[in-house]
């Protein structure tokens, strides 16, 4: 058990059931060692792809191609361009391929939660992690001012007040030694 309400929450959140107290020397001080999170390309990303195959499921465009083409890459990392409309996101990796969804950056903008836009691509990208409900944890890191809390509370009120998926909303601020990033948490609704 840890004293620390964040690490708390933390590992309530990603579903660990007992927490041991951490060290600050074990911790990420410099937050550009953390994954951004997306990976993006100079020109039209399909230029960067030979072959594809491509299908459609629930009026969702998947994408399977080589896994070099992308590597390194992890689920959920978002992949946008400079000079198209492309943005996708990483769905599944197997062995050397890999399937992503097809998002564009037009739809990416045009999200919305609790009447709150994205204002760029990247609030973008962090709008539709905060809105999947099957991604269990986000955490949003940027300076101050970038719209971290304002995006996370939008979303957290769309999922628990306009579609009722959650009972409850967990927001808590980091402790300065690990810098400016913010999380929250969501508390999966009770079966009755």
């Amino acid at each position: 058990m840890t004293k620390d309400i964040n690490m708390r929450l933390r590992a309530k959140g990603a579903g660990v059931r007992f927490v041991e107290d951490y060290r600050t020397d074990q911790l990420i001080d410099d937050v550009q060692y953390l994954t951004k999170g997306f990976q993006s390309y100079e020109g039209a990303f399909w230029d960067h792809i030979d072959q594809v195959e491509t299908k459609t499921l629930a009026n969702k465009t998947y994408h399977t191609f080589d896994r070099a083409a992308i590597d390194p890459t992890f689920i959920n990392q978002y992949l946008i361009d400079d000079s198209t409309d492309f943005a996708g996101r990483v769905a599944d990796i197997d062995n050397d391929k890999v399937t992503i969804r097809d998002l564009s950056q037009e739809r990416l903008l045009c999200r919305q939660a609790w009447d709150i836009r994205p204002k760029n691509i990247y609030q973008g990208m962090a709008m539709d992690a905060l809105l999947d409900p099957d991604i269990d944890l986000v955490i949003l890191t940027g300076a101050a001012g970038s719209g971290k809390t304002l995006l996370a509370m939008a979303a957290a009120l769309e999922m628990t007040i306009e579609r009722g998926m959650f009972d409850k909303i967990i927001v808590t601020r980091n402790t300065p030694d690990i810098g400016e990033s913010i999380g929250f948490f969501r508390a999966p609704r009770k079966k009755k």
